[in-house]
């Protein structure tokens, strides 16, 4: 069993990792002609409503398949696998300041595989793979409409996740996606947000995209993956997020102690998805 003393620079730098795309190793799933951005707005502690995280992600919609990820991690890990060339390890991590702010860990591909959502995500050191039905929405289309970004909206509601969600679709971009794992709706979900104001994701830039930019995968790392059960999941990140400690020594057989010896208290840890 590994032990070590607390360093929070270890925890911080491996606990935001990213799956990292290799040109050379690249597969193209689908070519994207739609590119979303989205703001997304997260409580971190449900019981300080003032603790909230943000980050700005990435939608890219091809024929069949679309791709949402954090494009502040994609910006980052872009800098510094091109500061890698000729550079090492270590240096890098040196130099990481310089980088910017890293976003949210996770890749959500809909309709890879046909007919199911895929969720990729590091947790610390370890990756993980699940799959789940892509139409397990079940929609209550409501009458009201607004507009946003310039494009007429509609209202929908839903219980997905352990949580009521009220979405704004757009009818005139008949795509059947959205931020997240929104999917099922007659239009492209340009907003949603959870009945407790816990998590919104709000769209503020689309563009149509010439030439089409492709939808990639990692080859080299896809074996690397371990694929589980969706609950195991959301109950190891959930461990991870409360007591990273405990998480590190269940499934790492690594253990941290702080330089007094005793252990921190548990945090409180609002996921958007309940299990």
């Amino acid at each position: 069993m590994k032990r070590y003393n607390t360093v929070y620079l270890f925890i911080s730098t491996v606990m935001f990792g990213v799956i990292g795309y290799h040109k050379a190793n690249a597969q193209a799933l689908d070519s994207a002609y739609i590119e979303c951005r989205y703001s997304f707005s997260y409580i971190l502690d449900s019981t300080k409503t003032e603790s909230k995280g943000s980050d700005v992600m990435s939608l890219l919609i091809g024929k069949n398949i679309s791709n949402f990820f954090s494009y502040n991690q994609y910006r980052v890990d872009s800098l510094v696998n091109e500061d890698k060339k000729g550079v090492s390890e270590t240096e890098t991590s040196d130099n990481k300041n310089k980088y910017g702010k890293g976003g949210l860990s996770y890749h959500i591909f809909q309709n890879y595989p046909t007919g199911k959502i895929s969720y990729f995500s590091k947790l610390i050191t370890k990756d993980y793979k699940y799959e789940e039905d892509l139409n397990s929405y079940h929609w209550n289309i409501l009458k009201d409409t607004s507009v946003i970004l310039g494009y007429k909206v509609q209202k929908a509601a839903c219980f997905y996740g352990g949580r009521n969600w009220i979405v704004w679709f757009a009818p005139d971009i008949a795509i059947s996606s959205g931020p997240w794992k929104f999917n099922g709706l007659p239009g492209l979900v340009l907003s949603a947000e959870d009945d407790k104001n816990y998590f919104n994701f709000t769209i503020v830039g689309l563009n149509y995209l010439f030439p089409k930019k492709p939808i990639i995968f990692n080859i080299e790392g896809k074996e690397q993956y371990k694929n589980i059960k969706k609950e195991e999941y959301l109950k190891l990140a959930y461990k991870l997020n409360t007591n990273l400690f405990t998480f590190m020594k269940e499934n790492l057989d690594i253990t941290i102690t702080r330089a007094d010896g005793t252990l921190p208290k548990l945090r409180i840890y609002t996921p958007i998805e309940l299990y």
